[in-house]
């Protein structure tokens, strides 16, 4: 009997000290669980403000991208855009694409968070179809033909996500710049596209702001 006790002690104790201790001085199979265990490591998302204004001009845009989580404060930002509508005006319309990749530097304790700094490598291609004209007050001409845009970007804002919700939010605003191969001469360079022409095309240096303001969809 006093051997089969000292033997149940040696194991109880030898549990006791594999057993690894909590933070809070318990121990348990959990005690070494990741604290990053329920950390986001990817979201994906759109950009609803930029498709509601443009879509009140008639104009379709759908603009959707991803955050993929390199490092603590990294992240690899992919987005796309796509539209479709009447943007050089003379009544034409022009099918397009915006594509960027970035990374994202942001302050916060945790992925997906936090104030941040995105410097992006950008592009768009506009194709117009069919050319046209208009006459009045303030005569313009739009050719057919394509144009690309080759340039920089910073976008710069507050990403947030879920704890307990799989909710991505982000408010957002930048400044881009570049070339535009083959533009609309005499244009205004906002967004990168000549808004009115005369029909002519030149390789020229743009501007544009990013206004879309809000990015919301879903982390996991």
């Amino acid at each position: 009997m006093g051997r089969r006790c000292c033997t149940a002690a040696v194991i109880a104790s030898a549990i006791a000290i594999a057993a690894p201790a909590r933070a809070d001085g318990s121990s348990g199979p959990n005690a070494w669980e990741d604290p990053r265990a329920h950390d986001r490591d990817v979201a994906v998302w759109v950009e609803p403000i930029g498709s509601g204004l443009l879509g009140a001009a008639r104009i379709f845009y759908l603009s959707a991208g991803a955050n993929v989580v390199l490092d603590d404060r990294i992240e690899l930002v992919p987005e796309a855009a796509f539209t479709a509508g009447n943007w050089y005006g003379a009544d034409t319309t022009q099918l397009g694409t915006w594509l960027s990749l970035g990374l994202s530097f942001h302050t916060g304790e945790r992925p997906l968070e936090g104030f941040f700094l995105l410097p992006k490598l950008r592009t768009r291609i506009f194709h117009t179809p069919k050319g046209g004209q208009t006459r009045g007050w303030r005569p313009s001409s739009v050719s057919e033909g394509t144009d690309v845009e080759l340039g920089l970007g910073l976008d710069f804002g507050y990403e947030w996500s879920g704890r307990d919700l799989p909710l991505y939010v982000v408010f957002v605003m930048g400044l881009n710049g570049g070339v535009c191969i083959e533009c609309h001469d005499d244009g205004l360079a906002w967004f990168g596209s000549g808004i009115v022409g005369r029909g002519g095309r030149s390789t020229r240096g743009v501007f544009g702001l990013n206004l879309n303001f809000l990015r919301m969809g879903v982390a996991f």
